[in-house]
């Protein structure tokens, strides 16, 4: 099912709602007034339609929604003259002041729910930055990231950990760290920690692993670097030509411990292993990918992997398909196998590890024996280069698209794959 929006747009992401599938939407008008779009999908009717929409004066390139409040949400903006970011609320009652940031951020679902149910109902026309259409409801912007000295390529959440009033910023130059809690004058956010790349290199994207937050890989070219944010004075260690050309994505799968898949413009997508990388790397070994998977005819701009079944992978690209690929042989589904499977001396009982491994390995070997990786399914629903991709925080099995035209979709797993896959 789908929505043409009237705007272009380029970025998208799925809203935390208990209840039901939302997904918030920025466009990208270069001339006019830009709008922040909350659309509801209703599986019920396979219908799309618009549930909110707000106010947002400046070009949207990004858009990243709070995973613990479905009223919150970061843009990355182009002022026409500096790229900003600002952390935005839907209701009147969370701009305040310095206090209780992190409270705000962790609001329970239904006090959202009762107050976004309030802010429908007030007059259209309190909103003062609408212009002419007077539907279109208010921002209030609850925090802002300082300007940086470069194009911002996005501003992120880390979706699992505890840490959530710390947010990370990837522009041009630098890897920075904001405290959302302790904020300058101004709603201005302080600066924690800061990593600036080498004088010729530029980041390009940016990703920051959930199950280990201090790990962050990031786009140098073809290259994929990575740090550790106990130790920004140098990057980690370095895969050099991770990609033929340009690296574009980076997508941490959040039930492994060290696994990221990368896209690029070599139209292809990898996956990595990042602690057999380094331990290959200090022992002067060449890098090697788990998996290359091709099928792209031009670039990859996106990859997201499934929140619950890890062995499923999104892809969206300048091609206009959005792909369904399945890694099986990559799939870890018990975090303690994984860790015994490369590291066996773990300090634990013996008996009981061997016995562990012993299981995993036949697990394993099945599901390669009876499984293959590679694609399962293209997505064919656009007609412009398809820059951005979420899967459901609701409903795991559902995902959205949206292209360079305004055109927004929503698809689903298809049944007897879903079926193979619970099997």
């Amino acid at each position: 099912m789908s929505l043409g929006l009237k705007f272009q747009c380029s970025t998208l992401d799925s809203l935390k709602d208990e209840e039901s599938l939302k997904f918030i939407v920025g466009t990208k008008s270069l001339r006019e007034s830009n709008e922040v779009h909350v659309l509801e999908y209703e599986p019920e009717s396979n219908r799309v339609k618009p549930f909110s929409v707000y106010s947002h004066k400046n070009e949207i390139w990004d858009i990243c929604s709070c995973p613990w409040s479905s009223s919150k949400f970061f843009t990355v903006y182009n002022t026409g003259t500096e790229f900003c970011s600002t952390l935005w609320s839907t209701n009147q009652e969370n701009e305040s002041g310095n206090e209780n940031k992190n409270d705000n951020l962790n609001e329970k679902t239904n006090k959202e729910k009762e107050e976004q149910d309030s802010d429908e109902d007030e007059d259209e026309d309190e909103d003062e930055n609408n212009n002419s259409n007077n539907s279109l409801k208010k921002l209030y912007p609850l925090v802002h990231l300082p300007t940086p000295e470069g194009k911002i390529s996005s501003v992120l959440f880390n979706t699992e950990s505890e840490i959530q009033d710390r947010v990370i910023s990837f522009d041009e130059k630098c890897i920075n760290v904001w405290s959302l809690e302790k904020l300058e004058t101004d709603k201005i956010a302080t600066n924690i920690s800061q990593a600036r790349v080498g004088r010729l290199e530029k980041i390009s994207s940016g990703g920051w692993n959930p199950t280990d937050p201090n790990l962050v890989a990031i786009a140098i070219e073809s290259n994929l670097s990575i740090w550790d944010l106990r130790d920004m004075k140098k990057e980690s260690f370095v895969i050099r030509q991770a990609h033929e050309d340009r690296l574009r994505t980076i997508a941490f799968n959040r039930n492994s411990i060290s696994q990221v898949a990368s896209g690029g413009d070599d139209c292809k997508i990898k996956f990595w292993d990042l602690r057999k990388i380094q331990r290959g790397l200090e022992n002067n070994e060449e890098p090697q990918d788990l998996l290359t998977l091709t099928g792209h005819s031009h670039w990859v701009w996106q990859l997201e992997f499934n929140p619950i079944h890890d062995r499923l992978l999104l892809s969206s690209s300048t091609d206009t398909t959005v792909k369904l690929w399945d890694a099986p042989s990559l799939a870890f589904k018990d975090l303690r196998l994984e860790e015994l499977e490369s590291d066996p001396d773990n300090d634990f009982d013996q008996d009981q590890s061997d016995q562990d491994i012993g299981e995993y390995e036949q697990t394993k070997n099945k599901k390669e024996t009876t499984q293959k990786d590679g694609l399962l399914n293209t997505f064919e629903d656009h007609d412009d280069s398809v820059y951005s991709i979420a899967w459901s925080k609701t409903e795991p099995w559902f995902f959205a698209s949206i292209s360079y035209d305004g055109r927004f979709v929503v698809n689903k797993v298809p049944e007897k794959i879903k079926e193979k896959i619970l099997d």
